[in-house]
């Protein structure tokens, strides 16, 4: 089960509806407003705190985050299974918005991509939420 440790939670508005998004989904800006990332060099600004009602438009409201602004431990829905230790980093394959890859290191990352931390406990299969010690981690530049 992931653990939460982070003393610095808060919002974002959302700039799409991110009705039935799972605790752990992670969110960039797009026109500075919170929306799933859908790319591998996505920039992860925040973690979502809560699951959101399948039910509700989100679009133009608040949702609840942990933003990646310091090193603390976060849920991460991860995209397939994965080893402890490993760089997080978007998964940008079909049909895996907001899910989480990893790579080895620092020197597995793509030109222009940027971690946001690091896995602290192994994911056996995809949609499981792990924890991981989310923090900053600039790849190379192109």
């Amino acid at each position: 089960m992931a653990r939460e440790q982070c003393s610095d939670p808060g919002t974002l508005i959302a700039g799409g509806n991110l009705a039935g998004a799972k605790k752990g989904s992670l969110l960039k800006l797009s026109s500075g407003k919170a929306v799933l990332t859908t790319a591998a060099t996505d920039v992860v600004v925040a973690v979502l705190r809560t699951d959101l009602d399948s039910g509700r438009d989100t679009t133009d409201r608040a949702v609840p985050v942990w933003p990646i602004n310091k090193a603390f431990q976060v849920p991460v829905l991860m995209g397939a299974a994965a080893a402890a230790d490993r760089l997080l980093v978007p998964d940008g394959s079909a049909n895996k918005n907001g899910k989480a890859a990893t790579v080895a290191d620092i020197a597995g990352l793509a030109a222009n991509q940027v971690a946001f931390g690091q896995v602290m406990e192994a994911a056996s299969a995809e949609d499981e939420v792990i924890t991981a010690l989310a923090q900053v981690v600039a790849g190379p530049t192109a």
